[in-house]
């Protein structure tokens, strides 16, 4: 019985199927295992790895396009002498081909492991053409199907750079596009830097402490990558940037979005709205318009929000304040909305967002419904400045020639405003 542990599978005549060794087993020679059989007679035991030594800790776990091999990226190496051993966070491993149970490698399967040469550990996997994407916190690898013996075959494409999330890389028509920590990069069959105008404003945003949270999605329809990030004094995402990979372009903006995820049985992306619950940071009374908050900035940048049975909204927030708050108004989540009453609350009183965490089809409707009611979108787009040449040529404006539509508006007279504001010398107002 040397090298055998408790949980191991026992097979043999007279054992009953799924007999394992008991954790009482103490490696003597007598093993006790799950169910006794009624023979006195001696039984011949065979002991089987099958089902066992399946990885306990990881960082990722993705499944290949490829023969469907379930793989750890990040994870406690195989010893068959023990089933609890010490997490590596540079290791991949992976199950034999359509079979995620088996983690044991046997001439007769095609589970195996490799451990990474650069980084610290793994920080996320993507399925690209052909192969599968690997990133550590300092590289990236191409990991693709040999076949038996080698099954997978590992090659580092480049070193020096990084990703800052476990879903901050999308694939989109053999292109992989992702966020680094300061930077975005893109990858057709070589890694370069993709060129970005909105760079210094992103970067120069982000709440670092909270950048795991950072997701990546693909709005097929336009021709769009989105990643959704935790702005500086946010503690989660409300912020986004796109690059449109077909204009070649890139644009911003602030939305509450956690996960994305592209529906191939419907017609639009499916995201996430996501709030964190707080507490008040000091008592109020019934009057104050300003609401003393933990972690305000995890809230939306207006709404509404429920403590005890009083509505409150609100139009602006700081780290640790919801401001212009209108207070005692009626709770919109009942039909017909029931009107609510200002009142004093203790510290540490629950403030919950009015709209509750869910799914939403992200591009349906004109409308925001996030809040839990439908309410118009105040939308915007601003351009940056046009430089119409250098050193004292002017630029004289006359007509403009709107390109737009109002395509699916309910409004009876749709409009938009268009505002133009000239500089005379760059940095001028």
């Amino acid at each position: 019985a040397t090298g055998i542990n408790t949980g191991a599978a026992v097979s043999g005549t007279g054992i009953p199927s799924g007999a394992y060794v008991l954790t009482s087993w103490a490696g003597g020679l007598t093993v006790p295992i799950s169910a006794a059989t009624t023979s006195s007679a001696t039984i011949t035991a065979s002991f089987s790895y099958a089902g066992r030594h399946i990885p306990t800790d990881t960082n990722v776990i993705i499944d290949s396009s490829v023969n469907n091999f379930s793989i750890a990226m990040g994870a406690n190496p195989y010893d068959p002498t023990s089933f609890t051993t010490t997490f590596d966070p540079l290791l991949v491993r992976w199950s034999d081909a359509d079979a995620p149970w088996e983690w044991v490698p046997e001439v007769t399967n095609q589970s195996g492991e490799q451990r990474m040469s650069h980084g610290s550990y793994i920080v996320a996997a993507d399925n690209s053409r052909q192969e599968l994407l690997v990133w550590t916190d300092t590289a990236i690898y191409s990991m693709q199907y040999l076949g038996p013996p080698f099954v997978w075959g590992f090659t580092l494409l480049d070193q020096d750079i990084s990703i800052i999330s476990q879903n901050a890389a999308r694939t989109v028509n053999n292109v992989t596009y992702w966020m680094g920590v300061d930077k975005f990069y893109a990858y057709s069959g070589r890694v370069e830097t993709l060129p970005c105008t909105l760079r210094q404003y992103v970067f120069g945003n982000i709440n670092q402490t909270q950048a795991a949270q950072i997701t990546c999605g693909h709005n097929e329809g336009y021709s769009e990558i989105w990643w959704f990030y935790p702005s500086a004094n946010s503690f989660v995402n409300d912020s986004y940037v796109i690059y449109n990979y077909l204009e070649r372009i890139w644009y911003y903006g602030t939305l509450n979005r956690s996960a994305w995820a592209e529906h191939s049985l419907g017609q639009y992306p499916l995201v996430a709205f996501s709030v964190q619950t707080s507490y008040l940071s000091a008592a109020i009374d019934s009057t104050q318009t300003s609401i003393p908050l933990i972690n305000a900035a995890s809230y939306p940048e207006s709404g509404r929000v429920l403590i005890d049975q009083e509505c409150i909204s609100y139009t602006g927030r700081t780290t640790t304040s919801l401001t212009g708050c209108v207070r005692g108004i009626p709770n919109p989540q009942n039909d017909p909305p029931t009107p609510t009453t200002a009142a004093a609350h203790d510290v540490d009183s629950q403030v919950s967002f009015v709209a509750p965490n869910q799914i939403l089809e992200h591009e349906n409707g004109t409308n925001d419904v996030s809040t839990g009611t439908a309410e118009a979108i105040e939308a915007y787009i601003e351009s940056s400045d046009f430089d119409i040449g250098d050193g004292h040529n002017f630029g004289y404006v006359w007509r403009m020639i709107p390109d737009l539509t109002f395509a699916g508006s309910t409004v009876e007279n749709p409009s938009v405003m268009l505002t133009v504001k000239a500089r005379q010398n760059s940095g001028s107002n």
